[in-house]
């Protein structure tokens, strides 16, 4: 099955919008918007928007991971996103894993989807291998942490930096406090900033090579005119 059916598009997104962000997941072949006059009865509150959309796949397996990854996806706090495989009879979602509100509870948020992403084992021999960490590069409290997001695709959902900083931050936590973390939004790049080195040492260890939303991330260290300079927006 390579279509999906798509629920509760917030009302600012168009088709071009839906394209995109399915885009990330595997190539988009076609999408068709329509309104649904029925609405979505699997919502948070009572905020329902009736454009749905019909989206398609090149292949299969892009349709599954558009449903577990996008489903319950939380587009300005009150919508989110429900994505099912196509009924084409129906014209509907078949997504038998969620069925009533007790179900919607129980989905997990964005958040918690990205950390998943973040913390999965995931086979990726076919790629080349990573660049060893630089040994010449001095430790320093401060790390930058590229590859994390596309900058074309992933920012077109409303509040996505703040998701991902959520996230980033429960990460980072891990190893030690944190005193600073930023988004560069034109790079995909993120930067970190502990208070102590040894915590940032850990952290690159751990970071540098793993995937995230199947994007391998590198990490390094970087001093602290460097992250003011990265940092800041001129």
């Amino acid at each position: 099955m390579t279509t999906v059916y798509v629920e509760n598009i917030h009302p600012s997104l168009t088709q071009t919008h839906i394209k995109k962000l399915f885009n990330t997941i595997g190539k988009v072949k076609d999408v068709h918007f329509f309104m649904n006059d029925l609405g979505n009865p699997f919502v948070e509150g009572s905020v329902v928007s009736k454009q749905c959309a019909i989206v398609s796949f090149v292949v299969p397996e892009d349709a599954y991971m558009a449903v577990k990854t996008i489903n319950w996806l939380k587009v300005k706090d009150v919508y989110r996103f429900r994505v099912g495989f196509y009924n084409h009879r129906y014209k509907s979602c078949k997504n038998p894993a969620i069925r009533d509100e007790e179900d919607f509870q129980k989905a997990p948020t964005n958040e918690e989807l990205r950390q998943q992403e973040l913390t999965k084992p995931t086979n990726h021999s076919d790629l080349p291998p990573l660049s060893p960490i630089d040994p010449s590069i001095p430790a320093s409290s401060n790390l930058q942490i590229c590859n994390v997001f596309d900058p074309h695709r992933d920012t077109i959902v409303p509040q996505w930096d703040k998701n991902l900083l959520r996230v980033m931050q429960i990460e980072l936590e891990k190893f030690g406090d944190l005193a600073a973390l930023d988004i560069i939004p034109s790079k995909g790049n993120v930067y970190v900033k502990f208070t102590e080195v040894a915590f940032a040492e850990e952290a690159l260890l751990k970071f540098h090579g793993r995937f995230f939303n199947n994007r391998r991330l590198n990490a390094r260290f970087v001093s602290n005119e460097d992250y003011q300079r990265f940092t800041t927006v001129s």
